[in-house]
């Protein structure tokens, strides 16, 4: 799995590299429109010299057929001001930079591995000096380490670099969207609109309080599984998991994940902790370093248990909370904060923001702020390849 090659840069690249004639289909269709805009310009100067004189001349004349031409022009301002501008720098300047971001994050990977798999020969010599091997290996090291960092600043920048065209294509018209409005499928649950698309498989959109996230796409809908909690109260406040934060959390991720409901009796009393499931640990004092942590695992569909606290201390301090999503205009790990990160919190079952209960990330005695994911083993053996009943 890559570290930075990951969704959306995936997906883009995905839909962009098998459909690189797309300039020419572009072009195609605004010569088709071109030829349909001549030919009721020519049929228009026909009927009026021809002087026709049947019923509809001045309906055919006056609105039909200039109605119709102003909406061929329409389309091809759009076609080409628009669709064709979109689809140049889409394939010449997008693409490009997809293509890089993905060799650099296989080389980003190897070198990565070349640094675990080296091995440290023995220092010194029987008498007592150092040897050759010892200082090439910590020459090789060094190089590897030199690499590694300079490879993770060229994805780094190769991120903001797709970001930023990205922003620049959804900037030249305000109707150019990632996915199409008019498909969605909208119910409203508990106050939030769901809003259901086929173009994200890994994400899927609600709408909370008025702004869009993006959530999981998990085998149980996120908000279908908060309402679950809530009816069978099982959350802390209803007495059903104690002070048992960190297995709640990790319940309600690894039922979205499988597919499974839980049921208050499995909360109180634990048959098969989801620990051994949900216990891919990143542990850093760097804050950055778990958001993307985070943001990564989001982008892949899967739910993440996530360290926090909050100011007011009359709520305790160290909590843990189920990671479900973001907002959407979130584009890079950088960008998350406590007000757009939305999570599913076992307080009380409900989907909120970290913020609307004063959360923040929380570095534990100096220990480091962590989060935790669906191990690699759990999602090959448990999630992608079999089926559970509800």
């Amino acid at each position: 799995m890559g570290t930075y090659f990951i969704n959306p840069y995936k997906n883009y690249y995905e839909k962009l590299n098998t459909n690189t004639n797309i300039i020419n289909e572009c072009n195609n269709l605004i010569s088709s429109a071109t030829t349909s805009q001549q030919i009721i310009d020519s049929l228009n100067s026909k009927l009026v010299d021809s002087r026709w004189k049947e019923l509809g001349y001045q309906e055919l004349v006056s609105n039909s057929i200039p109605g119709i031409s102003t909406e061929i022009q329409t389309i091809m301002n759009n076609l080409t001001d628009g669709l064709l501008s979109v689809c140049t720098i889409s394939i010449n300047e997008l693409l490009p930079l997809l293509i890089k971001l993905k060799e650099e994050d296989e080389k980003f990977e190897g070198l990565k591995c070349d640094l675990a798999n080296l091995k440290a020969p023995e220092r010194y010599d029987k008498k007592g000096n150092e040897t050759q091997s010892y200082r090439d290996y910590i020459s090789q090291e060094s190089s590897l380490k030199s690499a590694i960092n300079d490879s993770e600043k060229l994805c780094i920048q190769y991120q903001k670099e797709i970001d930023n065209i990205v922003n620049n294509i959804k900037s030249l018209d305000s109707s150019i969207q990632e996915t199409n409005t008019s498909a969605y499928a909208t119910t409203s649950t508990s106050g939030i609109s769901v809003v259901s698309t086929s173009n994200l498989d890994n994400l899927v959109k609600i709408n909370y309080n008025g702004i869009n996230y993006n959530v999981v796409n998990t085998k149980i809908p996120v908000v279908e599984y908060s309402e679950y909690v809530q009816k069978n109260r099982m959350y802390q406040n209803a007495g059903a998991l104690g002070g048992q934060c960190m297995i709640a959390s990790q319940i309600y991720a690894r039922d979205l994940l499988r597919g499974t409901y839980s049921s208050k009796e499995d909360f109180i009393n634990m048959k098969g902790s989801p620990a051994t499931r949900i216990n891919e640990k990143v542990r850093s004092q760097s804050k950055d370093e778990v958001l993307s942590y985070v943001y990564n695992e989001i982008q892949e569909g899967h739910p993440v248990v996530l360290q926090v606290t909050q100011k007011r201390s009359n709520e305790g301090l160290r909590h843990l909370v189920t990671v479900v999503g973001f907002k959407e205009n979130v584009t890079s790990y950088s960008q998350l904060t406590s007000e757009n990160i939305l999570v599913l919190d076992n307080v009380d079952g409900k989907i909120q923001t970290l913020s609307e209960r004063n959360r923040e990330l929380y570095n534990q005695g100096g220990n480091g702020y962590y989060a935790l994911g669906p191990t690699e083993n759990f999602l090959a053996k448990e999630v992608n390849t079999v089926t559970y009943n509800a």
